[in-house]
């Protein structure tokens, strides 16, 4: 989940990356760590930055489940693309250079500094990236009232420079890329818990170059996107009674027909008035089933204004990650994913041929034997007539009088029709939710 980065560990396996091919690395990074990660043009690339410059245009609304591997990264290390994140969550990156040295410099402070070597590291060329968690960093504006996208700057010593990567518009690469300097291969150093540090720890560490903080230019304030989109899971689908089960929350059914059960309020210990054993009827969930979200309510004062979204908040604290497993379905899109009635979803073709797309479909379709060739032309096994009754009215020339099974042409309004007895296809929202859409019918 993106926002529960806190306290996450960063596996011994990321040290053997830089042995192993692009495409495999990506997939660590995207199935194994969750980062927002996309393909950076290779560092053979004839470009004004080749390996550091995004080979995507929104690099920062990339969904990496659609990235076509074979396409960015089917060639050698060094020829295929590199690989590039972005400071999008909590998750940050500090980029240390001493160029004059190679990066000698960086290392050595890396290893004697208190806070810096409690961070995964990996080296570049020049120096080395450093990561940490940080949730209380300021969103800066320019004085037109447009986020501040420039990465902070400071002087270190006479030969080591630093960059804050603080917000998703600033580019960083990962290993195992190639650098277009020597052939460089970005290498980890150090990985393990990725530590928390608060914003004012990280400023006190270097002369940081902050923008001044201006009024804010008159205008609609900035939207928040809702809050359930802390979650991958599509919180309709979310088991709820199996959740609070997990963390062993007491609840007893008491209305069937209502789905509704009591349970032990998570915040009993702030109650005036506590119930003795279980005749307690104030605080309840209720899990009616997709397409309708489980509810929580508890009438004490103390527990005013806390619903849904402050129960699965507190759930998290005591189980990171719990909310998603309890989901039977996923908000946001993977690959691999089936609608609520077990039918795969298929993307329409977005950065991508046609055709590509279309063979997806016809690996869908084929083991249902529904459509075929009949030589070069496309049909349907269906009634076609076979006898007609003819009328002495003009206006009523003939009608249908029978029928047997045989090929009809397989038209594209029938194949888009069809397509949806296999499959659920749509498309991805800017937030990489999926939304149900009909393919458009060709003639």
């Amino acid at each position: 989940m993106k926002t529960q980065v806190l306290n996450r560990i960063w596996p011994e396996l990321l040290y053997e990356l830089c042995k192993r091919p692009m495409l495999e690395a990506f997939k660590v990074y995207r199935d194994e760590l969750d980062l927002d990660i996309y393909p950076c043009v290779s560092p053979k690339a004839r470009v004004k930055s080749p390996g550091k410059q995004p080979a995507i245009p929104s690099w920062w609304e990339f969904n990496p489940h659609t990235c076509d591997l074979e396409e960015y990264f089917g060639a050698e290390n060094g020829l295929c693309c590199n690989i590039g994140t972005c400071a999008k969550t909590e998750l940050k990156y500090l980029d240390l250079d001493s160029k004059s040295d190679q990066g000698s410099s960086v290392r050595t402070l890396i290893e004697t500094d208190p806070v810096l070597s409690r961070m995964p590291a990996h080296l570049t060329w020049g120096g080395a990236h450093l990561a940490f968690v940080c949730p209380d960093i300021p969103e800066w504006t320019k004085d037109n009232g447009r986020p501040y996208y420039d990465r902070l700057v400071a002087c270190v010593s006479d030969n080591i420079r630093a960059e804050l990567f603080h917000c998703s518009r600033n580019n960083i690469i990962l290993p195992p890329s190639v650098h277009s300097k020597d052939d460089f291969v970005y290498n980890w150093v150090k990985v393990g818990e990725v530590p928390i540090i608060s914003w004012q720890e990280i400023l006190a560490l270097y002369p940081w170059i902050v923008p001044e903080q201006t009024k804010r230019a008159p205008g609609r304030p900035k939207k928040k996107p809702p809050w359930y989109h802390r979650y991958r899971g599509q919180l309709a689908t979310l088991d709820l009674v199996s959740l609070l089960t997990e963390l062993q929350v007491p609840l007893d059914l008491i209305n069937a027909e209502d789905c509704k059960y009591r349970i032990q309020c998570p915040w009993m210990s702030e109650h005036s008035d506590r119930a003795a054993g279980g005749s307690d009827t104030s605080t309840v969930i209720w899990q009616p089933g997709a397409p309708h979200w489980p509810s929580y309510k508890c009438l004490h004062a103390h527990c005013t204004g806390r619903e849904l979204e402050q129960l699965l908040d507190w759930a998290e604290t005591q189980s990171p990650g719990i909310v998603d497993r309890h989901c039977a379905q996923e908000r946001l899109w993977s690959l691999g994913q089936k609608s609520a009635a077990g039918l795969p979803r298929i993307l329409k073709p977005c950065n991508e041929l046609d055709t590509v797309v279309y063979a997806r479909i016809a690996d869908i379709v084929a083991p249902h034997y529904q459509w075929f060739l009949r030589g070069e032309t496309p049909v349907i096994i269906s009634n076609v007539p076979s006898g007609y009754e003819y009328a002495s009215d003009s206006d009523q020339k003939y009608k249908v009088s029978a029928y047997v099974t045989g090929f009809k042409l397989l038209t594209g309004a029938i194949a888009k029709s069809d397509l949806e007895k296999f499959a659920e296809p749509g498309f991805l929202n800017k937030e990489g939710e999926f939304i149900r859409s009909s393919f458009t019918a060709i003639p």
